[in-house]
């Protein structure tokens, strides 16, 4: 595994890893695509700077609408696309989920600012404190760079 730190990445705690391959297939869509903090960033710089989908496209994904049931307040959800309202401006992502982790990412409209939260941690077994803790670290990087 490459350095994470190389890349500016903060891993705190990091223990072994666990193998839950074995609960594949997952319904819907979560766990359909392996990826890691750098390939998640990479997709959401592409997607947002527009360099994966035309302008109407791009602005399709962004036409959000606000959500009965949410992970951050004042989210609202587009086309497969989520806008977070964050104390330096919008952020733009998606939150993922499958046993043994969680993942959010927070992207800037224009791609150039980013910061991206994995927790291994079934998603279940967290609860609602620890995840808005984690969202507020995540918003902290977003906004800090830290």
């Amino acid at each position: 595994m490459p350095n994470p730190h190389a890349h500016g990445y903060l891993v705190i705690n990091k223990p072994p890893a666990a193998d839950v391959t074995g609960l594949y297939p997952f319904p819907w869509a979560a766990g359909a695509i392996i990826s890691n903090a750098s390939d998640t960033a990479t997709f959401y710089r592409a997607l947002l700077s527009g360099r994966l989908l035309s302008p109407r496209m791009l602005h399709a994904m962004q036409t959000t609408h606000a959500q009965k049931h949410f992970d951050i307040p004042g989210q609202r959800y587009g086309l497969g696309l989520a806008r977070y309202s964050t104390a330096c401006g919008t952020a733009w992502g998606h939150n993922g989920a499958f046993p043994g982790y969680y993942a959010y990412n927070f992207t800037s409209t224009d791609g150039r600012r980013q910061a991206v939260l994995e927790v291994n941690a079934d998603p279940t077994s967290v609860s609602k404190t620890t995840l808005l803790k984690s969202i507020r670290l995540l918003e902290k990087a977003y906004c800090t760079g830290v």
